[in-house]
């Protein structure tokens, strides 16, 4: 049987990997449109092009940045997480994905009530004063660590890019609610969200 804080985690976790948490329904859609357009892909091989997502850009980029600001985090390290959010937010190609990523990291450090945690403010008030951008990831590795559920971030990231592109898909009308539940379900059933390899 969990115990109360568990099942307080668990929840703060579901909290935060919701796709339209903490920004709303700002969301990127992970290039599907243009995959659409010129008919690239086949409604079979959606799973497989999000797998290959999973294993070739989040893996790589955002959870490897989440990591990587965890252990500065826990090395009260705040020069080097300011660096690493810097590097997070020039890493992202787009405009539209910058951003995103800052958005969505404001909002979550916004939404988190966190008392009483010196790295935390200094990292807030570097934010405020336009010295370090707020990237997703870095305000995550903030968050999971505040609320003990520490490499659990590392599903939300996934969780997220997950939900965004198949909710681009349904958005855009190529599938179905029933369409997209059934994408989800083959991608966790088939092992393909797991996270050891990261």
């Amino acid at each position: 049987m969990k115990t109360d804080m568990e099942i307080k985690n668990i929840l703060n976790l579901i909290r935060i990997s919701d796709s339209f948490f903490p920004m709303g329904t700002f969301a990127i859609s992970q290039g599907m449109e243009e995959l659409i357009k010129y008919h690239k892909y086949s409604i079979n091989e959606i799973s497989n092009i999000v797998s290959l997502y999973m294993e070739k850009i989040w893996k790589t980029s955002d959870i490897k940045i989440f990591l990587l600001a965890q252990r500065f985090v826990d090395g009260n390290n705040i020069q080097a997480i300011i660096s690493l959010d810097k590097f997070a937010y020039s890493s992202k190609l787009t405009e539209e994905l910058r951003i995103s990523s800052t958005r969505m990291g404001r909002s979550l450090l916004n939404a988190i009530d966190i008392e009483n945690y010196e790295l935390f403010n200094k990292y807030i008030l570097k934010v405020r004063n336009d010295e370090s951008p707020c990237t997703y990831p870095i305000a995550l590795a903030f968050v999971s660590s505040y609320l003990n559920i520490r490499q659990l971030g590392i599903t939300s990231i996934i969780y997220t890019n997950l939900i965004e592109t198949i909710a681009a898909l349904v958005r855009l009308g190529e599938i179905d609610y029933i369409e997209a539940q059934k994408i989800l379900y083959d991608l966790i059933s088939d092992g393909k969200f797991k996270i050891e390899k990261c």
